[in-house]
């Protein structure tokens, strides 16, 4: 589960982004089981849920909402550290969510397993 959001930062959005994805994976890795460090393939679909707050014009009060579920796939690699006790990883992958419009996404991530 991917969860995402972000404010006015980007120049083409006003107001307040929102997105959660949940998706379904499969996993690759690669090379020798007693490798201190793996790289891995990872890909899947699930779903994309967005939701765009902006301000009204002056004659509306409020704020107005989009809010849309699409489907999306995505696909990447990875690195996985094996440490003592536990171990570490660092992934990037590409990201597509198919709708009226198509837009696409390179996330990259870290994190820890214990």
């Amino acid at each position: 589960m991917l969860f995402m959001t972000t404010g006015a930062a980007r120049t083409d959005l006003v107001g307040s982004f929102r997105g959660v994805s949940v998706f379904g994976n499969g996993l690759y890795t690669l090379g020798n089981k007693n490798m201190t460090v793996r790289p891995y393939l990872i890909g899947g679909g699930g779903i994309q849920n967005s939701q765009h707050s902006f301000p009204l014009p002056a004659a509306e009060s409020g704020t107005g909402v989009q809010d849309d579920s699409k489907l999306a796939v995505q696909g990447g690699a990875g690195f996985q550290f094996y440490l003592r006790g536990f171990s570490a990883y660092i992934e990037g992958r590409y990201v597509v969510r198919f709708g009226e419009s198509t837009s696409s996404w390179v996330p990259v991530t870290f994190g820890f397993h214990f």
